[in-house]
């Protein structure tokens, strides 16, 4: 069986005005903190506002609801996404 060639990529010239593309970068914390007796997240990164389906990176994913929680009592459940709280959106 013959070998396959590798490819051999190269930039010839950049756009006047373009940037390289790098990782992005989140002000967010990905620290679980606990809120109404649940574990809760921040949606953080382009993966998880597409996994989430969120608008950007906005709302907290609930991780776990105990069932004795004040979250579940208020009829939450683990994976839900919480984009706004009494009116009021959640950062």
């Amino acid at each position: 069986m013959a070998a396959v060639p590798k490819p051999f990529l190269q930039v010839r010239e950049r756009i006047a005005g373009t940037k390289r593309l790098g990782l992005a970068t989140s002000a967010r914390s990905r620290e679980v903190a606990v809120w109404a007796g649940a574990k809760v997240r921040n949606i953080v990164g382009p993966g998880e506002v597409s996994a989430a389906g969120t608008p950007g990176e906005t709302g907290v994913i609930l991780l776990y609801v105990p069932k004795t929680s004040d979250a579940a009592k208020a009829g939450l459940f683990a994976g839900e996404i919480l984009l706004a709280f009494n009116g009021k959106p959640v950062k």
